[in-house]
């Protein structure tokens, strides 16, 4: 398909779904304690370079396990930027108002007091 109309987004596969399906779904190979710490300590590493290793910060604000996908060695990919938000260049916030997030991941402190999120957002998701 090509048109100067349209735009396509391409993906690698990632056969082994997310780590929420992994960890409620798939019971036939069950993730062992030292496998489920490389994809905590991998996911971790993705945040690090979206919070500092990008041009311009990216903040996720929907950090869970259902949008980390494993790839056939089971590295992490974080997924689903639909919440996503990119930090100014001067360090300033957006001029939106409106929190964002999934029911029950929400950093407590964006509820409490109406912060539109920063890193520590996709930390405590």
């Amino acid at each position: 398909m090509t048109s100067q109309d349209s735009s396509l987004l391409v993906y690698e596969y990632l056969p082994n779904g997310s780590l929420w399906d992994r960890l409620h779904t798939c019971r036939e190979t069950e993730l062992d304690w030292d496998t489920r710490y490389h994809i905590a300590v991998g996911a971790a590493k993705g945040l690090e370079y979206l919070h500092h290793g990008c041009e311009r910060s990216v903040i996720h604000r929907d950090i869970k396990s259902s949008n980390i996908l494993l790839d056939e060695f089971l590295k992490p990919r974080i997924a689903d930027f639909g919440l996503a938000k990119m930090v100014q260049a001067n360090g300033g916030q957006d001029s939106t108002h409106v929190i964002v997030g999934t029911h029950g991941y929400i950093a407590p402190r964006n509820l409490l007091s109406c912060c539109l999120g920063d890193y520590l957002t996709d930390s405590v998701s």
